[in-house]
């Protein structure tokens, strides 16, 4: 499978399975579909809206922005997007590792929290690496409500939080 991009405004109506994905911008809503992407998720822009659907990640799931360079390293800063998973059946598996570095990745958007249902399963690391806004802020990974995180991986799993203080799981489960 080749790379996807996505730009737009893009509603599921259907299952769909994906190479790579690059989510730049717009919003994708699952909405009650499956998404399985056979590489790893990019989401370097624009809003991710679990919806009622299931989001398998084969690969890394990465809440930054990629770069790569000449010779044919990558690397990553922080990303302007968003996920946003507030029902009870949200469901996303990172068979990989989940790295989330954004300044986008607030508590709450339009007064709601991001994270306030549903479940991450990861299999890999976890990972909230530190971002300084231009005004001083620096932003974590905040969950609420009845949203869990399942660490289900088989082997020793990392969690590292840059920014402790402000960050933190609300039901955290290890399988």
């Amino acid at each position: 499978l080749s790379d996807t991009y996505f730009s737009s405004n893009i509603v599921l109506n259907d299952n769909r399975t994906v190479g790579n994905l690059y989510l730049t911008g717009g919003t994708l809503n699952l909405n009650g579909y499956t998404l399985t992407v056979k590489g790893n998720l990019i989401h370097s822009g624009g809003t991710l809206t679990i919806n009622g659907g299931r989001l398998n990640v084969k690969g890394d799931y990465r809440l930054q922005t990629e770069k790569k360079l000449e010779d044919g390293t990558r690397t990553y800063s922080y990303s302007k997007g968003y996920l946003i998973m507030r029902n009870e059946a949200d469901y996303m598996l990172v068979e990989g590792n989940y790295v989330v570095q954004s300044y986008s990745y607030l508590i709450e958007l339009n007064n709601v929290a991001c994270l306030n249902a549903g479940v991450i399963e990861i299999k890999g690391d976890f990972t909230q690496k530190y971002y300084t806004a231009t005004y001083g802020s620096s932003f974590g990974f905040v969950s609420k409500g009845t949203h869990k995180v399942k660490l289900s991986g088989t082997g020793v799993q990392n969690i590292s939080f840059d920014t402790p203080g402000n960050s933190y799981f609300n039901i955290l489960e290890i399988d």
